[in-house]
């Protein structure tokens, strides 16, 4: 008899035991949906929001001052238009005088014009352009410079160029090929057309009379436009060879990825 009782008692040990774990196991579960189904109403809600503007009534980017430009050679009075990034926080405080200390340096040194900027809301992308003409000397043409910012407008982060890189999944190496092919056929196309030959201008006379090295990445800003992750590289159009005919497209955008 007390055999029969010790193995009817082990018997509903085990079936309270087996209870509590069933419990559990439900309890963990029903916790893991509801942090993943309060994680998703987050995200949702978020990913239509933006960072505060400064300003609710101007744009993500606006023209804050005009300082007169008196490196001008126009007869007329010309009026530099300096930007603003239009959000709030410290950071972006920090970069709009930056951009205005870059701009008051420059400009001291007759060499720099300042050209202007443009700006570009993709999504949560944010890019500014400012862009400046230098004429160095002994120098016939003058150089470009692009200076480039990204902001992204969901996270509020302030992006390197790697950073940018890795959103379109694109690598320094992609776009050095790229960059690479590009100008070969430049060239290529130059001999076609009777511009000259070979012999007497091989690509690295080619590359010489552009201002560029075979290291494409170097004097490269991207840029988002559109959604699109472009890239600015400013080289010469002209030359003793008067390729300016050829050259015709005076932005010096290349689209990098769609």
């Amino acid at each position: 008899m007390r055999h029969s009782f010790r193995l009817e008692d082990n018997k509903n040990n085990k079936k309270t035991r087996m209870d509590y774990s069933l419990i559990l196991m439900v309890f963990f579960i029903l916790m893991a949906v509801a942090c993943l189904i309060t994680y998703f109403v987050m995200a949702n809600q978020s990913s239509g929001q933006k960072i505060n503007k400064l300003d609710t009534s101007k744009a993500y980017v606006y023209t804050v001052k005009k300082l007169e430009n008196k490196n001008s050679e126009s007869e007329e009075t010309v009026y530099d238009k300096i930007p603003s990034i239009n959000l709030k926080g410290k950071k972006y405080q920090q970069l709009n005088n930056e951009i205005l200390n870059q701009y008051h340096s420059l400009v001291k040194n007759n060499n720099y014009i300042y050209y202007g900027y443009q700006f570009n809301q993709s999504g949560d992308i944010l890019s500014l352009m400012v862009t400046y003409t230098y004429y160095p000397e002994q120098v016939v043409y003058p150089i470009i410079n692009f200076e480039t910012y990204h902001i992204n407008l969901k996270s509020g982060k302030i992006l390197t160029d790697q950073e940018l890189l890795e959103m379109y999944h694109v690598s320094e190496g992609q776009i050095q090929v790229y960059l690479e092919a590009k100008f070969k056929k430049y060239y290529s196309d130059l001999v076609k057309g009777g511009y000259y030959t070979k012999k007497q201008c091989d690509y690295d006379c080619f590359l010489k009379n552009r201002g560029i090295s075979k290291d494409y990445l170097e004097g490269t800003s991207f840029y988002v436009e559109d959604g699109k992750l472009t890239l600015f590289k400013y080289y010469y159009r002209d030359s003793i060879y008067h390729e300016i005919e050829f050259f015709k497209d005076d932005s010096y955008q290349f689209l990098i990825r769609e």
